[in-house]
């Protein structure tokens, strides 16, 4: 008879480990949304890169190591323009100059007067050391805020280089 008991209590245990084991998919047993970690669904990072989810059977999310890389060179059309500092990254945007000095062929400075980009009449001057009645070139300062289409264009370009859209 006692032996009779006995199977009966392990029954009755397997009865109810097994009911237990049902219940974990009704009820939460561990709410990751209330816990100080950072936690994601699935179908968040389930697109990123260097993410794999269900790789096998036994590994349900894979994340391989990033590595940082950088950044593709700038347009050399900003090249005077953008000061990304000796490291880029993309935490440090560029500093953008205000104003440039160019050395520019005097028929370039009158187009560029002729298109209103030389408002300052000292914007327009006889580079140092030159002594000829009509040098054939000339020192222009080109202010930023002169030019607000090549501004916008730059400053959208600059962040795009970063990765900034």
């Amino acid at each position: 008879m006692d032996g009779l008991g006995a199977t009966k209590n392990r029954l009755r245990n397997l009865l109810r480990y097994t009911n237990e084991l049902l219940s974990f998919n009704e009820k939460i047993t561990f709410d990751l949304a209330r816990e100080p970690y950072p936690h994601f669904h699935e179908f968040q990072v389930a697109g990123l890169e260097s993410v794999e989810t269900t790789v096998d059977e036994e590994t349900w999310l894979r994340i391989r190591r990033l590595r940082e890389t950088r950044p593709p060179e700038a347009d050399p059309i900003f090249a005077e323009w953008a000061d990304f500092g000796p490291h880029w990254s993309a935490d440090q945007p560029p500093q953008i100059a205000t104003e440039r000095v160019l050395n520019l062929p005097i028929e370039e400075v009158f187009d560029l007067a002729e298109a209103g980009l030389l408002p300052e009449p000292g914007d327009i001057m006889r580079p140092v050391g030159d002594d000829q009645a009509f040098p054939e070139c000339m020192d222009v300062i080109l202010r930023l805020d002169s030019l607000p289409e090549f501004k916008a264009e730059l400053h959208r370009r600059a962040m795009v280089e970063l990765g900034r859209n």
